[in-house]
């Protein structure tokens, strides 16, 4: 079964910056952990170029994202002092991880949901042209029912992120099935291996849990299925 790993809330200032460097630090056997200007870059391909960003907002607020090259993006949450951070980090197996990551109220009594929040998600993918295979990251964002969401896909094939829309919170629940397909983007040829998304789920809302599918065990996360075995 999927393994919870970290779970906690952070205090929204400079002073939770380290510990959150340090939780993430232990997460994975990242290929570098460097400090910039803006805070740290925790890299997870042999360029250093992918991976995960601890943003030093200082006073303001500390967060994550997502780091391609020298550019972050898709900081989680609302960039204000307002609320804490929280974390929630679930390993999958030896090849994937899940970050779910959302500010709560500032008494720090809310949890980071399945269907609000942000998800970073460390993976194993393959190029579809080349059938050779790598660690890649991905970013989904399931912070609203605005229709704002959006997918990006971090690889070593992608020179710009794309972001594709991806489904708002709950939806297409109480199907009378259930549907996966790999994460895909079109700025990559590579597709996931054992991480899925859902087009549509024979539940009544997305949870964090485990589940069976055709005889298969699966991590659910949202709208993210990985395969449990």
């Amino acid at each position: 079964m999927g393994t919870v790993v970290v779970d906690k809330v952070y205090p929204n200032s400079s002073g939770s910056y380290p510990t959150i460097v340090s939780d993430l630090r232990a997460l994975w056997n990242w290929t570098s952990s460097a400090e910039t200007s803006a805070g740290t870059k925790l890299t997870i391909d042999a360029a250093k170029k992918i991976g995960l960003f601890v943003y030093n907002g200082n006073v303001n607020y500390t967060t994550i994202g997502v780091i391609f090259g020298s550019s972050y993006y898709h900081l989680a949450g609302p960039q204000s002092t307002v609320g804490k951070l929280q974390l929630k980090a679930e390993k999958v197996g030896d090849n994937t991880l899940i970050i779910s990551a959302w500010r709560v109220d500032a008494s720090g009594s809310s949890n980071v949901a399945a269907d609000l929040c942000d998800k970073y998600i460390i993976c194993r993918a393959v190029n579809t042209n080349t059938e050779n295979e790598e660690t890649i990251l991905i970013y989904l964002g399931s912070s609203s029912s605005s229709g704002d969401n959006k997918c990006a896909m971090f690889t070593s094939d992608v020179i710009q992120q794309i972001n594709i829309s991806a489904q708002d919170a709950n939806q297409n629940v109480n199907a009378k099935n259930t549907n996966i397909v790999p994460f895909f983007n079109p700025a990559s040829a590579f597709v996931t291996k054992d991480v899925y998304q859902s087009l549509c789920e024979n539940v009544s809302s997305w949870y964090f849990g485990d589940v069976t599918i055709n005889g298969r065990p699966y991590r659910m996360s949202g709208s993210v299925f990985a395969l449990d075995e």
